[in-house]
């Protein structure tokens, strides 16, 4: 009975040592949790139907207890079952400490760029829809290499340096023209600027109405709301110094079609012999080529831009980058418009 319970006591303490051996052989980004899903939200319309509610949930609960095998999204890419919600994204031990990943449920990507990349998601919390931009604080670029080597990339007190769009969004009140900023953090090198929602920006907007041109009423309520989000930029002495027919959003409500003007990775304060980044040549006015911009009122850059902007939406193509033709934008020299207007 002696040598029967030795051997039983052995073989329990053998089976332990070799379980606590294995536990401490799981990585840490192995260690899989999941993630809360997100509230309900009974007064914000969802583009998921609510009959389904009860079916998802039970997906969700199935998808529990059956084994997964999802790869970890990277921070420029989205989840492979992302266009569903009811799946959930199974989480690392070292993602549950993102605040991204935690307060957050990726839905789709919005669009993607040098900035980094702009993606719809759901806050758990509310259970509404936001955009997150997601930036990578080592890959912001000015037009002085030198500078960009030394400011983007270093750190003042640990601390990132963080792009002006988040200061600049932040100083803003909210106005119905301006896309509408909520919060923003750093998390590994990386800020996230957590901001409202729209369906698409006005170029993929025109892109999918499958005309040439849009018409002349249209294209002056367009430019009527982009002037009242202009001038609210400008009375807060802030310019945005991009605006192209990408960086304006169409947002539609119980009010109708309503433009925004989004993309504020340029903008800066409204003063002589501020730095200027480099944004898109065909909108760009002739100074900032020239490299003139010390004895210029950056307001008036906005103005030309949005001209710019317009002149490309009634001819209903691109304006040159560069040559004879660019040259003669910035003298005044307009190509004949459409009969229409």
């Amino acid at each position: 009975l002696f040598s029967t319970f030795l051997s039983f006591v052995l073989r329990r303490f053998n089976i332990k040592q070799h379980y606590k051996q294995k536990l401490a052989t799981v990585p840490e980004d192995e260690k899989l949790i999941y993630p809360p899903p997100p509230n309900i939200n009974p007064f914000y319309h969802h583009d998921d139907d609510a009959d389904d509610v009860s079916t998802k949930v039970e997906e969700y609960e199935n998808i529990k207890t059956n084994s997964l095998k999802h790869t970890k999204p990277m921070w420029c890419k989205t989840s492979s079952n992302q266009q569903d919600p009811s799946l959930r994204i199974v989480m690392s031990e070292r993602q549950r400490l993102s605040r991204y990943h935690q307060d957050y449920q990726e839905l789709g990507m919005i669009g993607s760029g040098s900035f980094g990349i702009v993606t719809k998601c759901r806050r758990r919390l509310d259970g509404c829809d936001y955009a997150i931009k997601r930036i990578r604080l080592r890959q912001l670029k000015t037009r002085n290499s030198k500078i960009s080597s030394s400011s983007s990339q270093e750190k003042n007190g640990g601390q990132y340096v963080l792009p002006k769009e988040i200061f600049a969004m932040a100083a803003l009140e909210a106005n119905p023209h301006i896309t509408r900023y909520y919060s923003a953090w750093v998390e590994d090198g990386v800020a996230y600027l957590v901001l409202e929602l729209c369906q698409e920006s006005l170029q993929k907007y025109i892109d999918s109405t499958n005309v040439e041109t849009l018409d002349e009423q249209t294209l002056l309520e367009i430019m009527r709301q982009i002037l009242e989000g202009l001038q609210h930029l400008h009375r807060n002495n802030v310019v945005h110094m991009d605006i192209k027919p990408g960086n304006i959003m169409v947002k539609c409500d119980g009010a109708g079609e309503r433009f925004l003007l989004g993309d504020f990775g340029l903008a800066t304060i409204a003063k002589a012999g501020q730095e200027i980044q480099e944004g898109d040549t065909r909108f760009m006015p002739p100074e900032f080529l020239q490299f003139e911009c010390s004895s210029i009122e950056l307001q008036r850059s906005d103005i030309f831009s949005l001209g710019a902007t317009m002149l490309s939406l009634a001819l209903g193509r691109d304006l040159p980058k560069n040559g004879p033709r660019w040259q003669n934008l910035r003298k005044g020299k307009l190509p004949p418009l459409p009969l229409n207007f």
